[in-house]
């Protein structure tokens, strides 16, 4: 399948009674699709899936979809520990409409490299393409680089979201990878891209969907001064939203915009989360306003 090269790693909105918001999701979607997002990722860690009930991802890939029509690739995040609850999962996602979904390897119990393999090999019965996540700190799955490239063999793994934070090992992943790789952390696209990923999967896009697609599609066609200044201006807002655990940056920062009079979304995540902490919002409040002055040319 054709694979965009940016996807915005949405965040699910809450209310104040802690259901989802699907008045302010609607928004969300709306606002990617005028800003020339082509694909969003849902349900995953940004979209605090892990504290989704099956009967809530029901409803939110139907909403997206009902919202997005055809103009969406829309992939479902997948953070199951047994395999049995993965095929579920993905079974659902495909029976509401999703082109396909993101997946980590099962986290908490320390699987073996053998059942990690066998445990991606499952959902080939499902028909729908597999991005493999790697992201070891959330996980506790460490894989080495064959392992990996073992599991992307798989003819329906499309593609691997790359998330160790070590760029000597997203170097060698690149070089032995059969699939394309996505950049799974903000700070570090720039030097991802510059060593030939194919794309990103952001957190950032979910706030400056246009300004973040517009310096990725200019730093994949060259890696110019222009760029590199473009990413050096997002830098610190980026690192701003790196200070507590995400997603409560980034629901803070699309907290302080204004829709139709009012907050876009609720700025809380389902607990054990709660909401970014006064140094965060200190930050992110400054970065915002700084990268608005810029934008403007203040």
């Amino acid at each position: 399948m054709h694979l965009p090269e940016l996807y915005t790693a949405l965040v699910t909105p809450f209310s104040l009674c802690d259901s989802i918001d699907f008045d302010a999701l609607s928004l969300l979607v709306e606002a990617q699709i005028e800003q020339g997002i082509q694909a969003l990722i849902l349900a995953g860690s940004t979209g605090e899936g892990i504290t989704l009930h099956a009967s809530e991802k029901q409803k939110l890939y139907q909403h997206v979809r009902a919202v997005a029509g055809s103009a969406l690739v829309l992939f479902a995040g997948i953070q199951a520990s047994s395999t049995e609850n993965a095929l579920r999962e993905a079974n659902d996602a495909k029976f509401y409409g999703m082109d396909g979904t993101l997946v980590v390897p099962p986290p908490y119990l320390r699987p073996s490299f053998t059942d990690c393999y066998n445990h991606f090999a499952a959902l080939a019965s499902i028909d729908l393409p597999v991005l493999f996540y790697y992201h070891p700190k959330r996980t506790g799955v460490t894989l080495s680089i064959e392992e990996i490239v073992q599991i992307a063999q798989m003819p329906h793994i499309c593609g691997i979201k790359e998330s160790s934070g070590q760029m000597d090992f997203a170097i060698q992943l690149q070089l032995a990878s059969p699939k394309p790789l996505f950049s799974g952390d903000d700070l570090l696209t720039l030097p991802h891209l510059s060593v030939g990923f194919h794309g990103a999967i952001s957190v950032l896009s979910n706030l400056y969907p246009k300004e973040w697609k517009d310096a990725l599609q200019t730093s994949k066609e060259q890696i110019s001064k222009t760029t590199r200044r473009s990413f050096v201006d997002f830098f610190p807002l980026c690192q701003a939203l790196s200070i507590d655990p995400n997603p409560l940056g980034i629901k803070f920062a699309l907290s302080q915009i204004q829709k139709r009079g009012a907050p876009l979304l609720l700025p809380h995540c389902r607990p054990p989360l709660s909401s970014a902490s006064k140094k965060a919002q200190t930050q992110i409040v400054t970065q915002m306003k700084l990268f608005k002055e810029k934008a403007c040319g203040v």
